[in-house]
């Protein structure tokens, strides 16, 4: 009998899109009610996903105002996030760009978005504010209230693993008690598998990513909505991550869970 038995986490895939105001009704039925399960979720190593929507009210919240790695910081309204088990990355893309592609020529596509960000990612480790936090491969599927997205840069090239002992040995600990953030994931991010030379990809999404060497990505898990703890929590961490001259902020992005299956918050993106 194995000891604990569980899916292990493995690796993060995120897309992060801009949906277009015209096609915004027909997108969001789309991506919920296809797109998410027969281009991810049914593919090998795929096991959790959940959406998460920015309103015009979260995403004046973001900092640094520059966008950091979106190309604009009111960019960006919807973003998926799907788990993939530990070792699984090569079998799942070798099945997902052809299945993307029979997807498209079968009509099953939808052009009246922008993609704003994808990234794939390896999971690091995570800080939980107590022992029975929700676990790691279950929080997609937990619903919390409100997810919080920071992604970090490193002050060099040889410190991002020190950036992330420091968050996980000293600042997320101190921050995370007596709070509602449930638990903090990291993720480094990788590249993309190559595809195949006959295979047509989505322009832009699957592009070489600039911060492999340097990027950490925090997933922060909540309770409540993060407007409510934003300037407590969340508004000084720039200016702690700096002060430990181990690295910056490149961008701080709050979300809510969506409501999958309802237009809740579709009225409210700008």
């Amino acid at each position: 009998m194995i000891e604990d038995p569980h899916v292990g986490l493995g690796h993060l895939m995120i897309a992060i899109a801009e949906p277009y105001r015209e096609g915004l009704e027909a997108y969001h039925r789309w991506f919920e009610r296809d797109h998410m399960y027969s281009a991810v979720l049914i593919g090998p190593g795929a096991f959790a996903a959940e959406r998460y929507v920015a309103t015009q009210d979260l995403k004046a919240l973001r900092y640094p105002s520059d966008g950091g790695v979106f190309s604009s910081i009111d960019r960006g309204s919807f973003v998926a996030l799907y788990y993939l088990v530990k070792d699984s990355v090569e079998e799942h893309y070798a099945w997902s760009y052809p299945q993307s592609a029979r997807l498209a020529q079968a009509g099953r596509s939808n052009r009246d978005r922008e993609l704003v960000l994808t990234w794939l990612c390896d999971y690091r480790g995570r800080v939980a504010r107590e022992a029975e936090s929700v676990p790691p491969e279950i929080t997609l599927d937990h619903r919390h209230e409100g997810l919080v997205m920071v992604w970090l840069e490193s002050a060099s090239d040889e410190r991002p693993a020190e950036l992330a002992r420091w968050l996980e040995e000293e600042y997320l600990p101190r921050s995370l008690r007596d709070s509602p953030i449930d638990q903090v994931l990291l993720f480094t991010p990788r590249d993309f598998p190559t595809p195949a030379e006959d295979v047509p990809i989505t322009p832009g999404s699957i592009a070489p990513n600039p911060w492999t060497e340097r990027g950490l990505l925090l997933l922060y898990f909540l309770d409540t909505s993060p407007a409510d703890i934003w300037h407590e929590h969340f508004a000084p961490l720039g200016d702690a991550i700096a002060l430990s001259e181990r690295g910056r902020v490149t961008l701080a992005a709050p979300f809510l869970t969506t409501d999958r299956g309802t237009r809740a918050h579709l009225d409210e993106l700008w």
